[in-house]
């Protein structure tokens, strides 16, 4: 029986050991000390049990293999007869596995009971294999000693009962070949593995597995110190390490190059763990599956939330890819923070966050370096479809850093290496239901014109087709972005004849046809497409499937320190923001996109100071009625012809988002105002008309209104100077009352074969006091048989300030009678006058005629009257 001298002796041989650098070997666990003096009580002479064996948790000597004297004569259940049950060789521990090999199908099969208690006693092992093994067949370890070690190194507290917990494993330099997936169910434990390499023959299941598999809470506390796999399985989809135990720890993963076409599913799959952290990451020896029919990414979650929950902080990662992978996929729905890292060279994206599977979490990326890679496309599984560094599905996202270590994609070219032109082109997605989307940015062709493009882009799982737009962009000028009615119309694609992930679109190189961009008018509702995958530096889209009437989140869902317009692609509707930073610089992404970024600073975008974009509101498809306004201007220069300094409202929306500093070339239907030459003239302009108001609030009845045919005044004018007219004065005397009743100042009547009875000429409302002077015509239009006394005569009618006045006005021309009488029954009879009154205006002007018919025939006239003001 070994005695307390005995383990004084191993304490004294380790610290020898420590001297002399084989530490490696060898590891003493204070966490088991007490176990080992329980040992020591009950064992017999008999049963010879080392206590440093039982102390000492080194996977070395934990890697035991044994030959029975049975036979396993047929596939099936099971059992073995061991001589001696290692150290943490346990029948009744859960995802334990051994090893059988030597005669039959070597297999890993994992132990569903038995009597082993890992003791060093005889005990049994019960499994179900798949292959028979005959006499000579050997059983063992199937980690080579490292989840024995891992059992073996634990203990389980009394006072209350706890779960198994504690110890620390060393994993001496050397390679191990694991043929079924280490189960570490231990809270609190650290494996350390010293630069050794795990050969990894899983094929089902991870190699490396940490926690429980049935809940995340059962475990935690589990540290991994410098574990490195290298794959085994070709084209594997499973991971090298995967995490379901509460706040795990692991340090300093990396893999050894694979034998050819090797390849893990993923580095580190994280399922339920809510606090977990990955602290260095190597992919340098790459080893990740990327191929149509699976991509993986280094590091991943899955979810789905409310199951895996899994919230990460990784940190000191050194993810350079080599086109071969992703970065990482967090699919947990819950937060996700990188820091302090390399991301490079993706095969489709370097950062995909997720909530489509449901939950609210988010994306904090802080000094992280991205560098996309255009040659990837030669390994991208999509094909030339170009990459980006972030996708954010539902999340917010917030990245903190400078400059040169942002974000940034890459959009395909499929055209010539060169080309006197460069044909952009966007995609319009299309739903069944929620109609037209706005236009992502796909791809451009470098081109002379003179052959066909065919041009490849992502399929979009919820669209039913996609229209195709493009536009010509001769590299000199702004590049141009679709907005509004135009001919941008080359393809429409069909989601029936896409591929699994791809869809393509021939361009024949026609005039495009006329097509409507539904985001350019705010009150109409269009597609959000959840976008899994599309090219830009940051793409950002909902979470599923909606109509932007749905759409209700008014946070910007992209917070930065620097932001590069036209690079950022977004699904969010025109009337919200996408992403605020504290300054926007431009790129050279081509297309561009229209992803509504504000920043706080734009001076540094552009020679020249670039916009700051202050929209008057958020909400999607919001009427900005009523509100007050808020300014877009800038300015600090001159200009020798025009220089809008407010834009209130922008006609090509699109085209101002997607060029750098928010400056491009004005638009002649934009609404601004400014300066001409050398800001002494003020100018305003808009579209269609230009309206004066005041004291009231807008009504559509202004008191003064320009359009582009005509200067109109509701209000009288008064005219201090000079008053020149160079054209006709038609409707000089055409005014409006008070509210807004059109009152005849002016009456032109043909074809009158009868006396008027009274009618206003000019209603008191718009005549008020004042000297006006009565203009009249009168004309015989006929010719009667029989003339008689037929006769027509004009009177006047007001009130000055003496009382009511009434006259029938002096006529002069030919065929006149008593002066006041022009004769009927003759075409040549006609009479003009004037007449001079003042209005005291508390009545309007009116007038009336008489009239005498012939003997035979009509004797029909025209009177033209008008009334203007003198004072």
């Amino acid at each position: 029986m070994s005695t307390v001298s005995d383990l004084r002796k191993d304490f004294s041989l380790q610290a020898q050991l420590r001297t002399l650098g084989a530490w490696a070997a060898l590891t003493i666990l204070p966490s088991t000390v007490a176990a080992a003096f329980q040992q020591a009580s009950y064992a017999s002479a008999s049963e010879t049990v080392s206590l440093a064996s039982n102390v000492v948790r080194s996977a070395a000597e934990s890697n035991w293999q044994q030959s029975p004297s049975s036979a396993l004569n047929s596939a099936g259940k099971n059992s073995v007869s061991l001589n001696s049950c290692p150290p943490g060789v346990s029948a009744s521990e859960p995802w334990y596995y051994v090893y059988i090999s030597g005669t039959g199908g070597s297999e890993a099969v994992e132990v569903t009971g038995g009597t082993c208690k890992g003791d060093g006693r005889p005990g049994t092992l019960e499994f179900v294999s798949k292959h028979s093994h005959p006499p000579g067949y050997e059983i063992g370890s199937a980690s080579a000693g490292v989840q024995e070690a891992s059992i073996a190194a634990r203990f389980t507290p009394t006072n209350p009962l706890g779960v198994s917990q504690s110890g620390r494993v060393v994993i001496p330099p050397g390679e191990y070949d694991v043929f079924a997936p280490i189960s570490i169910q231990a809270t609190g434990q650290t494996i350390d593995f010293e630069a050794a390499i795990l050969n990894c023959y899983t094929r089902d299941g991870a190699c490396l597995f940490v926690g429980d598999h049935k809940s995340a809470n059962n475990f935690g506390d589990i540290t991994l110190v410098n574990p490195r796999g290298r794959p085994m399985i070709a084209a594997g989809t499973k991971p090298f390490i995967e995490v379901n135990s509460q706040h795990t720890r692991i340090f300093n993963v990396t893999a050894r190059r694979g034998q050819k076409d090797a390849s893990f599913g993923s580095y580190v799959q994280v399922d339920d763990d809510q606090a977990f952290l990955l602290d260095g990451l190597d992919s340098s020896a790459g080893g990740i599956t990327c191929n149509p029919g699976f991509c993986g990414a280094f590091i991943t979650a899955p979810g789905p939330f409310n199951l895996w929950s899994a919230v990460g902080w990784l940190k000191h990662l050194n993810l350079s890819m080599q086109c071969v992978g992703n970065g990482v996929n967090w699919l947990s729905g819950n937060g996700l923070r990188i820091s302090d890292s390399v991301i490079e060279g993706w095969s489709v994206y370097g950062v995909r966050v997720s909530n489509q599977r449901g939950g609210f979490g988010g994306f904090v990326s802080d000094n992280v370096y991205y560098e996309a890679s255009d040659s990837c496309k030669d390994k991208s599984p999509y094909g030339n479809v170009g990459n980006s560094a972030i996708l954010a599905e539902g999340v917010e996202v917030k990245i903190s850093g400078v400059a040169n270590n942002g974000a940034s994609g890459d959009f395909p070219n499929w055209g010539a290496s060169s080309g006197t032109h460069d044909w952009l082109y966007w995609v319009v997605p299309v739903h069944a239901t929620f109609g037209d989307g706005i236009p992502l940015p796909a791809g451009f062709a470098k081109t002379s014109g003179s052959r066909n493009i065919i041009g490849t882009f992502p399929r979009i799982a919820g669209a039913s087709s996609y229209k195709i737009l493009r536009m010509d962009w001769d590299q000199k000028s702004t590049r141009p972005f679709p907005a509004g009615t135009g001919n941008y119309l080359v393809a429409t694609v069909q989601q029936s004849s896409c591929a699994t992930l791809i869809c393509q679109f021939l361009d024949l190189r026609g005039t495009p046809a006329s097509y409507t961009v539904v985001g350019t008018n705010l009150s109409s509702n269009f597609y959000m497409p959840r976008l899994d995958f599309w090219p830009g530096a940051i793409v950002i889209s909902s979470a599923a499937d909606m109509s932007t009437a749905s759409y209700q989140t008014m946070r910007p869902p992209l917070q930065a320190d620097i932001l590069g317009a036209g690079a950022i692609v977004s699904t969010i509707p025109p009337g919200a923001v996408t992403g605020v930073a504290n300054t926007l610089v431009g790129t050279t992404a081509t297309p561009p996109a229209a992803a509504n970024l504000e920043a706080i600073s734009t001076g540094g975008a552009d020679r020249t100071p670039g916009a700051t974009i202050l929209k008057a509101a958020n909400g999607p498809q919001t009427a900005e009625n009523g509100m007050k306004g808020r300014l877009n201007f800038g300015h600090a220069g001159r200009n020798a012809e025009f220089t809008p300094l407010i834009t209130l409202g922008d006609s090509n929306w699109g085209k101002t988002w997607a060029t750098a500093n928010h400056r491009p070339k004005a638009d002649v239907n934009d609404l601004d105002l400014g300066y001409e030459g050398d800001i002494d003239t003020l100018y305003s302009r808009a579209q269609h008309e230009i309206r004066e108001y005041v004291g009231k609030f807008p009504d559509h009845d202004p008191q003064e209104r320009l359009t582009a045919s005509s200067k109109t005044f509701n209000v009288p004018v008064t005219v201090n100077g000079d008053l020149h007219i160079t054209g006709k004065c038609v409707g000089c005397g055409s005014r409006k009352n008070a509210v807004g009743v059109s009152e005849s100042e002016a009456a032109s009547l043909t074809g009158q074969s009868a006396a008027l009875t009274t009618r206003s000429l000019c209603a008191a409302t718009v005549c008020k006091a004042g000297q006006y002077r009565i203009s009249y015509y009168l004309t015989s239009t006929n010719t009667c048989a029989a003339v008689g006394r037929a006769a027509v005569g004009l009177t006047i009618s007001w009130k000055d300030e003496a009382g009511s006045r009434s006259m029938k006005v002096p006529l002069s021309g030919s065929g006149v009678s008593a002066d006041n009488n022009l004769s009927l029954g003759s075409s040549d009879n006609f009479a003009t006058g004037d007449l001079s009154i003042w209005s005291g205006g508390e009545v309007g002007i009116s007038y009336s005629t008489s009239y005498v018919g012939c003997n035979s025939g009509a004797g029909a006239y025209a009177l033209h009257i008008v009334a203007e003001k003198l004072q």
